[in-house]
C-alpha cells in the first residue's frame, strides 16, 4: 500500500488514492475530515464526549473511553453464499479468505469441508474433486459430505 491508498470498508478491496469510489463495489472514498490533513474513512467516526477521532474498527474512543456508535451486526447484513463470520471478531469475511481479513483468525470448517492433500486447496463440502489440482476428495471427507446431506434432507422432510 502506498500512502493515500485505502480499504473499502464495504468490501474490503484495497483501492488506489487516486480512486474517488471503490472500483469493485462503488462504495464512496475517503473524504477530508474538516481541513486538518487528516483524512476521515467511511465509518472512521468523532467522539461525541472529548471530539477525538477514532478508525471504524475502534468499539470505544481511545481518548476516553466513549462507547462508539452503535454497528449494523452481521445478521442484519445479507451474506453471499460462502462468506463467513470470524468467531473471534465477528468480521464479515469472504468466502474465500482462509483467515480473518481483520484479525486473521483461521476460518472455522463446516460439515464436510477439505483441504486437498495434494495442495492443500481449501475446497467446500460439495467438491467431488479439488478445484485447484483435481485431486480426489479424501474418504473422510466424502463421508462427512454424504452424512451432510442425510441432516438437511431430514430436516427438509420434519419442516413439511
Amino acid at each position: 500500500m502506498k500512502r493515500g491508498d485505502w480499504l473499502c470498508p464495504k468490501c474490503n478491496f484495497l483501492n488506489f488514492s487516486r480512486n474517488k469510489k471503490c472500483r469493485e463495489c462503488n462504495e464512496d472514498g475517503p473524504q477530508n475530515a474538516s481541513g486538518n490533513n487528516v483524512e476521515m474513512k467511511k465509518g472512521d467516526w468523532n467522539c461525541p464526549q472529548c471530539n477525538f477521532m477514532n478508525f471504524w474498527r475502534n468499539i470505544r474512543c481511545l481518548k476516553c473511553k466513549t462507547e462508539g456508535p452503535k454497528r449494523v451486526g452481521t445478521n442484519d447484513v445479507e451474506m453471499k453464499k460462502g462468506d463467513w463470520s470470524c468467531p473471534q471478531c465477528e468480521f464479515m469475511n469472504f468466502a474465500s479468505n482462509t483467515k480473518c481479513f481483520h484479525c486473521r483468525e483461521q476460518r472455522p470448517k463446516r460439515q464436510g469441508e477439505w483441504e486437498c492433500p495434494s495442495c492443500d486447496f481449501f475446497n467446500y463440502a460439495g467438491n467431488v474433486v479439488c478445484w485447484k489440482c483435481n485431486g480426489e476428495r479424501p474418504k473422510d471427507a466424502e463421508a462427512k459430505y454424504q452424512e451432510q446431506i442425510m441432516e438437511e434432507t431430514v430436516s427438509l422432510l420434519d419442516y413439511k
